[in-house]
């Protein structure tokens, strides 16, 4: 099996010195965003306006990572 690795670069500011990290890459984040649309369309029984639609996901999508960040830096404290 291949494993996808996604290379990337970070470079100190005091030293100058650059090491190379590697992150594996898996779709997990846009199959999650893609759940939350679909339940917004179950939810609403279908919008006929197709700008309220896109506006409510967006406004969801905005709401979970406001949440998911706030999270993250209070499990961090």
């Amino acid at each position: 099996m291949k494993r996808a690795f996604n290379y990337y670069f970070i470079v100190s500011k005091d030293t100058g010195e650059i090491t190379v990290e590697q992150k594996r890459i898996n779709n997990a984040f846009m199959e999650n965003r893609s759940a939350i649309i679909k339940l917004v369309t179950k939810a609403t029984s279908g919008y006929g306006n197709w700008d309220r639609f896109r506006n409510r996901c967006m406004l969801i999508l905005e709401k979970a990572l406001i949440l998911k960040s706030t999270r993250m830096t209070e499990a961090l404290k």
